[in-house]
Parts: structure tokens; C-alpha cells; sequence
């Protein structure tokens, strides 16, 4: 379907079943946990066109199946040699956790964590889950940063 929509000349349009961005959004059925972090975003999103990225392009849904097919081919995952940090939301209904899970552990330094009480939106949860999440992250980059001036790979 996608293929046709390029064939068609319309990669940068969004797939016709798609629905596209119709004014302010719902808290309850957002991807964010906060609902002063989802408001404040959510003016933005209604106050600027360039924000309304709701949905992908047929050109992008193509590309991701690419790569999704590339990254999780045998051996691929395999290959990587940077640690990758991965985060999954625990209440995420946009990307499933068992694809996640089965690529971070075919990474040879990958490490798999649960950001438990965040939807997909980890950067517009609550407080509570935000600071720590961050703080994690900031940490894991900076000691990576550390290991790396001393020489070492991890």
C-alpha cells in the first residue's frame, strides 16, 4: 500500500486511512501522563501547522518497515557495538515492549529498562517518573562518557 502511494508520486502525503490532526487533542487518549506538560504542548501543536506531525508520510511507512526488517535481521542486532540504553514505557500503547525486549537482548551491550507509570511519551509524564527517568539517562551518558576518556569500550 505504501509502495503504491509513492509509485503514485505521494511520499510526502499521509495515508489516506490516517487521520490527520483536528485541533486540540484528548489528555485521556494522549501518549503523555502529565496534563500540564500535554496542554502546554498541546497549544503549540494547535497554534502551529509545522507541529501537527500526528501521522507518518507513505514514504516514511515504507522506511520503516525497511529498516525494521535490516535492523532485525540475523545477525544485525549482533553487530552493534555502541551500548544502546533502551526505555519502554510501561503503559505505551503505540510500540509493543516483546519487539523491544527481542532486539535489546540480541544487543551484545544493550540494556532493556521499564519506566513504570509513563505512557509512550516518557518526556511528558509526571514528575514522579520524569526526574527519575531523566536522571537516569544523564547518569548512564555521563558514566559512557567517563569509560570512554579512560579508554574503555562500555
Amino acid at each position: 500500500l505504501g509502495s503504491l502511494g509513492i509509485a503514485l508520486g505521494k511520499e510526502k502525503k499521509q495515508p489516506f486511512f490516517m487521520k490527520t490532526y483536528s485541533g486540540p487533542e484528548s489528555f485521556e487518549s494522549s501518549c503523555a501522563t502529565d496534563p500540564a506538560r500535554f496542554a502546554w504542548y498541546d497549544s503549540i501543536k494547535y497554534g502551529n501547522t509545522a507541529f501537527q506531525n500526528s501521522v507518518p508520510s507513505y514514504r516514511w511507512s515504507v522506511e520503516s518497515i525497511h529498516v525494521t526488517k535490516a535492523i532485525l535481521a540475523p545477525g544485525a542486532p549482533e553487530k552493534i557495538a555502541s551500548p544502546v540504553l533502551l526505555y519502554t514505557a510501561e503503559n505505551d500503547f503505540s510500540v509493543l515492549p516483546e519487539p523491544q525486549k527481542a532486539l535489546i537482548e540480541r544487543v551484545p551491550h544493550g540494556e532493556h529498562r521499564f519506566v513504570h507509570g509513563a505512557r509512550h511519551e516518557i518526556y511528558r509524564s509526571v514528575n514522579d517518573v520524569l526526574f527519575p527517568w531523566w536522571h537516569e539517562v544523564i547518569t548512564y551518558f555521563t558514566e559512557r562518557s567517563a569509560l570512554r576518556e579512560k579508554g574503555e569500550n562500555r
